[in-house]
């Protein structure tokens, strides 16, 4: 193979997206071809076939004296920017209706806050809400667990970690009954010491007697009370319990 009048001791052949690129080393310029150039197998020849990328640099032989041989330069390529998802928006929990239900459970609570997600958890005091529902990123609906009588905090937790906390938003109210009332008759004037006897009894329970409230009520726990009756009229007198939402 003959290069600018020159035997050839090496030829790098390029081909570029639809031309093929013939680079002489230690020829002084190169030609293109618009044809595949047939590789020669011989002693002395020696025929390099390289398939050069799209971003491929070639620059031949500088034919000055002590110029520089033929190379090509490759250019790094450059990668996609990795998006980066923003941040999440703050879990915050503002209110919920209602704000009591029976020890029971299963009382529907809606509640309402920001970045509520899916896979959401819901706590009352420590138990976890049942049939929770999350209708968007600020309502959540669910049924309160089954829990002994009180107050208690409720809690939202989110899959990454993230917490809220709503303190004594929540009452649960064992259901209020009256079994028994002692004694069962008095002087209408009042001050008869009675013993209420019944269930779902609290602090915040009234108790009336003929539609008066009974004086210095006192719980002893959730099934008895102490009080002392009211002044009321002759006759038969109605006892009455009345706690929150619930009356017996």
């Amino acid at each position: 193979m003959i290069c600018a009048g020159r035997i050839a001791r090496r030829c790098l052949v390029f081909r570029p997206v639809g031309v093929l690129a013939l680079l002489c080393l230690g020829c002084s310029s190169y030609q293109e071809k618009s044809a595949d150039v047939p590789v020669q197998d011989t002693a002395t020849d020696t025929v390099i076939d390289v398939q050069a990328p799209d971003n491929a640099t070639m620059t031949p032989k500088d034919p000055s004296p002590g110029g520089q041989d033929a190379s090509v330069a490759f250019e790094a390529s450059t990668p996609d920017p990795v998006e980066h998802p923003g941040p999440k928006t703050e879990l915050s929990l503002t209110s919920l209706t209602p704000d009591h239900g029976p020890t029971e459970g299963l009382t529907t609570v809606t509640l309402v806050g920001t970045g509520f997600t899916e896979g959401i958890d819901v706590f009352f005091g420590d138990s976890k809400a049942l049939y929770l529902f999350v209708l968007d990123t600020t309502l959540v609906n669910c049924s309160s667990p089954p829990h002994a009588q009180g107050v208690v905090d409720v809690r939202v937790r989110r899959p990454d970690g993230a917490e809220a906390v709503l303190k004594g938003a929540f009452r649960f109210e064992a259901k209020l009954g009256l079994k028994s009332l002692e004694p069962n008759s008095g002087p209408a004037s009042g001050g008869t010491p009675l013993l209420i006897r019944g269930s779902g009894f609290s602090d915040d329970t009234i108790f009336l007697v003929g539609g008066r409230a009974v004086i210095a009520p006192r719980v002893v726990d959730d099934s008895t009370v102490l009080a002392i009756a009211p002044p009321g009229t002759p006759g038969q007198a109605s006892l009455i319990a009345v706690s929150g939402h619930t009356r017996a």
